[in-house]
């Protein structure tokens, strides 16, 4: 309350809203930091950690493309593997496929990463473009092998386009990963089905 009577006290005050944006993510309250942190924004232009901090608190508030844009207002020369999860993950939560594609697109050319390769994995899947999937999930794949959830999709998209011994040999890796077993099952049994005929 004293952080609200602060704002409303002095509303061109930069320290204000930045002090009220602190005060209200201290509490978890963050819708309200979310929007101090704005306000904060448009009275000094935000550095690169309030932005990301910015873009997390809107993504958290499952508002995606509020997040993207400021993930992407940080996203710069320096920008990592995770700058690049996070805006196209905001991306895709936006459904905004054109832009996460482009996101997706610029950081495989710096970073080809499993995860960047897993999330264009799933922006093909959304698109309904299974074989370009497959494509994706494979590259995630050979990099990160041991990954239950990125075999558990090269499984499905197998089994998808086609290739059902591929999709045995991804989905008994994937079952192996205790957390997708359940998933796995069911999947297992569709693409072992498809071989007998």
């Amino acid at each position: 309350a004293a952080a609200d009577t602060l704002c409303a006290r002095f509303p061109d005050d930069h320290a204000s809203w930045t002090t009220s944006y602190q005060v209200h993510a201290l509490a978890g309250e963050n819708a309200e930091a979310a929007v101090a942190l704005t306000v904060a924004g448009y009275l000094r232009p935000l550095g690169r950690a309030e932005a990301l901090t910015l873009g997390d608190l809107y993504f958290f508030l499952n508002v995606p493309t509020l997040s993207g844009r400021y993930y992407e207002a940080a996203l710069g020369d320096s920008a990592g593997v995770d700058d690049y999860e996070r805006l196209s993950s905001a991306w895709l939560a936006a459904r905004d496929e054109r832009r996460a594609a482009e996101v997706l697109d610029r950081g495989l050319a710096r970073f080809p990463s499993p995860r960047l390769w897993s999330l264009l994995g799933d922006l093909r899947v959304m698109q309904d473009d299974q074989e370009r999937a497959y494509a994706a999930y494979r590259e995630s794949a050979a990099l990160d092998p041991g990954s239950g959830r990125v075999q558990l999709m090269l499984g499905w998209s197998a089994l998808e386009t086609g290739r059902a011994a591929e999709a045995i040999a991804a989905l008994e890796r994937a079952a192996a990963d205790s957390v997708h077993s359940r998933t796995v099952a069911p999947l297992l049994e569709r693409a072992r089905r498809s071989i007998k005929f």
